[in-house]
């Protein structure tokens, strides 16, 4: 089955404490240049990371985790471009899905476009092919 999450990162070099700080939000995850990308990984993150996001699940519905997201963090979104321009951070929308038999929904509406738009963030989609019998069972 396709799962699918989505979560609001910022990166570039600073102590991603300072972003917690700054927008009163707990992150899911957070990491530091060198960190690796996933546990146990020879690739390393090239810059230091704030992220918020949903949990992966089960599903076609990638616009609701996308919502979800959007929804705590637009109305913050005056802090996070204050945020982003004094420390020079980039900030990215990453919408990811695992995908096995079917392909998830990824149109978004104009309402989660300009929340995107308004939080000064790029847009990444990551449709990851997973082959059937990689599937957990």
């Amino acid at each position: 089955m396709t799962r699918v999450y989505a979560y609001f990162a910022l990166d570039g070099d600073f102590d991603p404490g300072e972003a917690t700080r700054a927008l009163g939000v707990e992150p899911t995850r957070t990491w530091r240049r060198g960190d690796p990308r996933i546990p146990g990984a020879v690739v390393v993150h090239k810059s230091d990371g704030w992220a918020f996001g949903t949990e992966e699940e089960q599903g076609l519905d990638l616009p609701s985790h996308v919502d979800e997201v959007l929804n705590r963090l637009h109305p913050l979104a005056n802090h996070v471009n204050d945020l982003r321009q004094r420390l020079g951070l980039e900030a990215s929308l990453e919408c990811v899905a695992y995908v096995t038999r079917q392909t998830p929904i990824t149109s978004l509406s104009h309402a989660s476009l300009s929340k995107i738009v308004d939080l000064g963030a790029s847009l990444d989609f990551d449709l990851i092919p997973i082959a059937l019998s990689e599937e957990p069972a």
